[in-house]
């Protein structure tokens, strides 16, 4: 039996205009009035990439994921399955599906509004989070057969009050600039207070949380204390939601298996980027399409692997090591703060970006001399002298592991 627990993102965009899968869709580039193509990525538990597959740019993200799974299962002979995909992935409509689908379980999360009503109905109780940051919990009655772990990150609950009141201040500088024209007189009428009201107060985001006061030259405001503390009580607390039962993956694990998903992000920014150029798309006809997104897949799995092996050359963490804590961010290592603060490693080589090491390489020459003619010709090789650098990158990639076929 083959098993393999695989993290599956949802469809990113690239451009094409004249290829039959462009098509206008939802574009998370913001790029306006551009047709596009989505593409959706696999990869393991460690960010290694294993298959893409690439849709019309008016697919679903939720449409991409079933057809994924038959693939991976009829195809690659995957019978055992854990998929770890974001919420926009993981629908109600796709759960119902996998839950009934032999060989597959899943990793995801709940919506925000969703955990609004578990911390209504009493299911999560915020005061639990003083005394631990994780904890499971269930929910029969909307949850049927899934295991829900809670947890509360404490620097993302900072953020979100420290945002919140940032965003609080400004619109309270965009009211009070009506209080001033209402004293002064020279806003009168209740309806026109009303529409200026109505232009500054969601600018924003905040009306919810303010209370007005709107009368013929009258205009006042407060902020709701109630609303504010009840959106806070959501601040930095995300549930995760698994079909695993407990014995095959226990609460932290699932947790470490969803924020991996940070992993196939990584991914998505080195083959937009500078590095592999996967858009903008000039092909036109559809197989070529696909196979301009396999090479770059093929060569994003070969710099995946010369940047863990290139650790020690660059600002990559070589020691993250196993966190019992799951929820807070991770932290670097103290050796990668040591690499961050000298500029060196331990042998003493300085430390460059992926992309500088690889600019190293790329100037080295080999020279091919040829002497005599005829029979008599003699061929003979002068490399260039390496830099230490060009030495160690060189002597790394050879300890590259070869997949047995």
């Amino acid at each position: 039996m083959k098993s393999k627990r695989l993290d599956f993102t949802s469809s990113s965009y690239v451009e094409g205009e004249k290829c039959p899968l462009a098509k206008f869709g939802h574009n998370r580039d913001r790029k306006k009035g551009k047709k596009q193509i989505n593409y959706g990525l696999v990869a393991d538990t460690e960010g290694r990439p294993l298959l893409i597959d690439v849709y019309p740019g008016n697919t679903a993200d939720s449409a991409t994921l079933l057809p994924m799974v038959d693939r991976l299962q009829n195809v690659h002979g995957l019978s055992k399955l854990v998929l770890v995909a974001d919420r926009g992935l993981l629908t109600t409509k796709n759960i119902k599906v996998l839950s009934s689908t032999e060989g597959v379980d899943w990793i995801s999360a709940l919506r925000s509004d969703s955990i609004k009503t578990l911390i209504e109905q009493t299911h999560i109780q915020p005061g639990l989070f003083d005394e631990v940051n994780l904890f499971e919990f269930s929910c029969a009655e909307e949850y049927p057969g899934e295991r829900l772990i809670a947890c509360r990150n404490p620097a993302l609950q900072f953020r979100r009050i420290t945002e919140r009141e940032s965003l609080l201040v400004k619109t309270e500088q965009e009211l009070q600039s009506i209080v001033d024209r209402v004293n002064a007189g020279r806003l009168k009428v209740a309806g026109k207070i009303g529409l200026a009201v109505g232009r500054k107060i969601n600018r924003y985001k905040m009306s919810k949380h303010f209370i007005l006061e709107i009368d013929t030259g009258h205009f006042a405001f407060r902020r709701d204390e109630q609303s504010i503390r009840k959106e806070g009580a959501l601040d930095g607390v995300y549930v995760i939601r698994t079909s695993l039962p407990g014995e095959e993956c226990d609460a932290p694990s699932c947790v470490r298996s969803y924020k991996n998903l940070s992993e196939i992000e990584k991914a998505f920014e080195v083959m937009k980027g500078m590095t592999l150029k996967v858009r903008p798309i000039y092909h036109y006809v559809e197989n070529r399409v696909r196979a301009h997104f396999f090479l770059c897949l093929l060569s994003y799995y070969v710099e995946w692997h010369m940047r863990q092996v290139w650790g020690e050359l660059t600002f990559y963490d070589t020691d993250k090591g196993f966190r019992t804590d799951p929820v807070p961010p991770a932290e670097r290592s103290d050796s990668a703060k040591k690499k961050d603060s000298k500029k060196r490693n331990e042998d003493g080589l300085r430390v460059r970006k992926f992309s500088e090491v690889l600019s190293t390489l790329a100037i080295l020459q080999k020279a091919t001399y040829r002497v005599g003619s005829g029979e008599t010709t003699r061929e003979f090789e002068i490399p260039e002298e390496m830099t230490p650098l060009q030495k160690r990158a060189l002597e790394l990639i050879e300890t590259i592991a070869v997949p047995n076929k």
